[in-house]
């Protein structure tokens, strides 16, 4: 056994003390994250079930890392107590490697009888290494010194640096280009009626009027957007992507006048009825498309934009749920897009990779749109990077930034829950950009903030700064917006780039400059 008395302060501290706080903490935190909530329903299950179960791929782009990231702690602090024993390498690299593997096996078969959880093969193979990472990054530790004077020998040479930048970018346009892709509509059900005032099973009723309803498969411009605020009706528009428009008069069939969508016809609490002189929609009544809006679902789904036109009233500032003002869904739980009304707020649930089945993972929330029983317009436009309301009686649109924000931190941290709420909020975006930002361009900050880097040639330090502060932001932004058809946003290019110059010339300056004081004290 090692004499802990010989090592020096740092070591005695990691291996005596810390641990065991590294092995139960991270052991502990494994097991509250991979099964909450806790609720376990047993059943008999053959072998060959078992199997069946696991699915091949991580069910997020982060899956992989993030279970790397959860089992490392489990990892490091098994092999420091293996070490302190007097174990031998060699043994103690087996037992992590067994420990790691036997404990995700067992987590993965108890996810089996959870619910909402799904084990799968990826994350067997994602634990285990996690802890085997853990094991490398003891061993590191422990060899500290060697490998800094490494690292800085690598530092010098400019070659090595920009190789590991140029594969590192490529990492990070994999991770960007994921985020667009799950915030674009997936999985529509062709076969989900359009309905107003309600759901199918009639549990979520809405009170009030809805007129001149129109949906188009793109996000339209802001003058379009003006011209349909102001009153006129979206015929006046002319454009070939007005995919269905519902005047709403009252007595009569409900049909759209661009002809590609079926009519609507009222529903009765059960009884579908073709006329009816009713009006408003009401908690017995509701309006519902003959058949299934096949078209309307197909179209907006391969655009992955669309913009939802629509003059409406409220007759009741209490109404949750939220009360369904306009849905294609087929109960609850299961839709391709809901507009409600929850208390004073909008609500938006629109079916994609990120969101699920529901919608709800997160929803859109935009506050007090209903916080007077009022007649105005109202226009959705999702352009695949952002969401906005726009309505008649608001001087401003309210925006939602979905990339990188939203994605991100859904994608990183899909156990939020399957109901989580992202409300437009200015504040927020920021929030969420910079979390993005600051995460991963942090290596390139750091990077630029090493004084090694003075003893490069003029050419090295050029295409390294041409790189990190021009090329990435651009190459980032580019690959974010093009699934979208969208344009570059100049905004998003000069937060990305003052991220990495505020911390790589700002902060870690700083930092350093307070070590030593701290340290001459």
């Amino acid at each position: 056994m090692q004499d802990v008395r010989s090592q020096p302060d740092a070591d005695r501290l990691v291996t005596h003390y810390l641990a065991p706080f590294f092995l139960f903490g991270g052991l502990l935190l494994i097991l509250y994250l991979t099964l909450m909530p806790f609720q376990f329903y047993l059943r008999g299950m053959t072998l060959a079930e078992y199997a069946d179960f696991y699915e091949l791929f991580p069910s997020s782009l982060f899956d992989f890392p993030r279970n790397v990231l959860l089992f490392m702690p489990f990892g490091f602090g098994l092999t420091a107590v293996l070490d302190e024993r007097g174990w031998s390498r060699k043994r103690t690299a087996f037992a992590v490697l067994l420990a790691g593997l036997l404990l995700t096996l067992t987590v993965e078969s108890l996810q089996q009888y959870i619910p909402d959880r799904q084990p799968s093969v990826s994350d067997l193979v994602s634990n285990t290494l996690g802890a085997l990472a853990g094991l490398g990054t003891y061993r590191l530790w422990q060899n500290r010194v060697a490998a800094g004077q490494k690292l800085g020998e690598l530092l010098l040479m400019p070659h090595y640096v920009l190789t590991g930048v140029v594969t590192y970018t490529m990492l990070l346009l994999l991770v960007a280009h994921g985020l667009a892709v799950g915030v674009r509509f997936s999985d529509w059900e062709p076969d989900y009626n359009l309905l107003l005032g309600n759901e199918q099973t009639g549990n979520r009723p809405w009170q009030g009027m809805v007129r001149n309803l129109a949906f188009f498969s793109e996000a339209l411009a802001a003058d379009e957007v003006q011209i349909l605020l102001e009153g006129s009706e979206a015929t006046v528009l002319a454009r070939d992507t007005l995919l269905a428009y519902y005047p709403l008069a009252e007595g009569v069939i409900q049909a759209d006048l661009t002809g590609q969508q079926p009519e609507l016809i009222w529903r009765y609490a059960g009884s579908i009825v073709g006329r009816s002189q009713a009006w408003p929609l009401e908690a017995e009544r509701w309006l519902e498309s003959r058949s299934p809006v096949t078209r309307l679902s197909a179209d907006l789904e391969a655009t992955s934009q669309m913009t939802v036109a629509l003059e409406v009233t409220t007759a009741d500032l209490r109404q949750y749920g939220p009360a369904r003002i306009v849905t294609i869904s087929e109960d609850p739980h299961l839709r391709n897009l809901t507009i409600g009304q929850d208390g004073p707020d909008l609500v938006l649930r629109v079916r994609s990779h990120l969101t699920g089945d529901n919608g709800t993972s997160p929803e859109y929330r935009f506050p007090d749109l209903f916080a007077i029983a009022t007649n105005q317009v109202l226009l959705i436009v999702y352009d695949g990077l952002s969401v906005s309301v726009f309505s008649s009686g608001a001087d401003a649109a309210m925006t939602i930034d979905l990339l990188p924000g939203v994605a991100f931190v859904g994608e990183i941290d899909p156990q939020i829950g399957p109901y989580w709420v992202v409300q437009a909020d200015e504040t927020l975006n920021w929030v969420f950009h910079l979390l993005f930002y600051g995460l991963f361009l942090l290596p390139f900050a750091l990077l630029l903030s090493l004084p090694a880097l003075r003893q490069w040639s003029r050419f090295s330090l050029i295409a390294l700064l041409a790189t990190t502060l021009l090329l990435v932001p651009l190459l980032l932004e580019w690959v974010m917006v093009a699934p979208s058809d969208g344009n570059l946003r100049p905004l998003n290019i000069g937060v990305s780039m003052a991220v990495v110059v505020g911390i790589g010339w700002i902060v870690m300056p700083l930092v350093r400059r307070s070590a030593g004081f701290w340290r001459d004290q």
